[in-house]
């Protein structure tokens, strides 16, 4: 008898495992510390100098407005992937969990910044991207790391003259890429290889793309007085105008409005 129990107590762990029931907390828990393991945030995974991190970047924007002095306000999903293999497991090992949600806080993130930017503090890019970075990143078996933190940019837009404000149409840019990490680091792509910025919040934002917008390819490379390296960035070049605005009498609309950026479908591209 004693031995019929010892037997079954043996055979149970295994009976589980086909069932498909597990704790998900305890399998989740043992793959973060193996994982996590002698991991370090602040060193790139850069495996082989040869092979520089792939690294991609773009982003979703949800509403734009637009100042008498030519600032342009965002508020955007910025998106990001990156390899790396430090985060890589076999999901046979863990009863087939492919992919994990943890703080960004807690991995290495590329160094990427807003080159134009016009305000680095708390709630903007800089600070949320990369320096508090409290939203969670999918890590996946393969070491994909895919991190998408919503944030706020704030460039200043080209012309020197804004005039027929509010109704005028302007032209402006963004500029991304790493800060530190040239092409002997990064291999720096657009997200989904897009080379314009999506707009999910075409009918409800006051301020739109135009007509033209986006039109160069935006992946660009240069060297710079102080160093010799290549250095990547993603330079999205663009034309904005205010669709309407809010007044005390209500909704005004442009009377002037020239015709909206059409992004291309995913067959488009």
């Amino acid at each position: 008898m004693n031995r019929m129990l010892s037997l079954l107590v043996l055979l149970v762990p295994s009976t589980l495992a086909h069932t498909g029931s597990y704790n998900v907390l305890q399998v989740q828990t043992r793959l973060k510390r193996d994982m996590m393991d002698n991991y370090d945030m602040t060193m790139a995974p850069q495996m082989d100098s040869a092979v520089p991190i792939n690294v991609t970047a773009g982003m979703s924007v949800y509403t734009m407005d637009l100042t008498d002095n030519g600032m342009l306000k965002a508020v955007v999903w910025f998106r990001s992937t990156w390899q790396d293999d430090r985060l890589t497991w076999n999901p046979k090992d863990y009863h087939g969990i492919s992919e994990m949600r943890i703080p960004a806080s807690e991995l290495w993130v590329p160094d990427l910044e807003i080159y134009n930017a016009e305000d680095y503090s708390e709630g903007y890019f800089s600070h949320d991207f990369l320096r508090q970075r409290n939203h969670y990143a999918i890590v996946y078996s393969t070491g994909m790391v895919l991190y998408i933190p919503p944030t706020k940019i704030k460039v200043r837009c080209d012309e020197q003259e804004y005039a027929d404000y509010p109704w005028g149409e302007y032209s402006c840019s963004m500029k991304v890429g790493p800060w530190t990490h040239s092409t002997q680091h990064f291999s720096l792509r657009p997200y989904n290889e897009h080379n314009f910025i999506d707009f999910e919040g075409a009918d409800v934002s006051p301020v739109v793309f135009t007509e033209g917008s986006f039109s160069g390819e935006a992946l660009e490379s240069k060297t710079y007085d102080c160093c010799p390296e290549q250095y990547q960035s993603i330079f999205y070049k663009f034309k904005v105008q205010r669709k309407f605005r809010m007044t005390g009498k209500g909704l005004e609309k442009n009377p002037n409005q020239v015709n909206q950026y059409k992004q291309p479908s995913l067959y488009d591209i």
